[in-house]
């Protein structure tokens, strides 16, 4: 079908993930083996299934927690010469998702997400690249998978917005990532998504 360009078995998936409210890479894999939650086997199932009616569309796969760049490293990695492997960003939440604009900024300090919640950061162009996006670089890099950065914006416009914006898509550009701009008034009036 010339008009599917791919197929996402699951979007963001999050087994648990809602209630756990947990950004620690070990004590997700931990509460994932307590409860025999193993999504490199559902999704490596998927993928077989889809295997079976079409022999090289592109499958794009997620990894957990909203298909998070801070547990990219939790991705499945299947082996299949057609996967692309997909995340979305919204760090940092407290800027991307602030209602009250005059208060936030970016570049900025917000929570380090990726280091300790507990710690601030500088939100910028080289702190997203190298840290934020660094769990994606390394599934690029070990498996030579086309990364694809599906989601990303703020929920409404705020100081700094459009170097926000411009900051992710040129880190894409960059690295060779493919990414969308998909632009539409979503949740309050006002939102933005990019």
């Amino acid at each position: 079908d010339s008009f599917c360009a791919g197929i996402t078995p699951t979007v963001e998936p999050n087994p648990f993930f809602d209630s756990l409210c947990c950004l620690d890479t070990s004590l997700y894999e931990f509460y994932a083996k307590r409860n025999r939650v193993d999504l490199t086997a559902i999704t490596k199932l998927w993928v077989d299934s889809i295997r079976a009616a079409s022999p090289d569309i592109p499958i794009l796969i997620q990894g957990p927690g909203y298909s998070n760049p801070t547990l990219f490293c939790l991705v499945p990695i299947i082996s299949d010469s057609s996967v692309v492997y997909e995340f979305h960003n919204y760090h940092p939440i407290e800027y991307t998702e602030a209602a009250d604009t005059a208060q936030v900024f970016y570049p900025g300090a917000y929570l380090d997400v990726v280091n300790g919640m507990f710690d601030m950061a500088q939100y910028n162009k080289s702190f997203i690249e190298d840290t934020l996006f660094n769990y994606v670089s390394q599934v690029e890099q070990k498996t030579h998978a086309p990364i694809f950065m599906g989601e990303f914006g703020m929920t409404y416009q705020h100081s700094g917005g459009p170097q926000f914006l411009a900051d992710m898509s040129s880190i894409a550009i960059e690295k060779g990532w493919h990414f969308t701009y998909f632009d539409y008034w979503r949740r309050p009036t006002g939102s933005v998504d990019a």
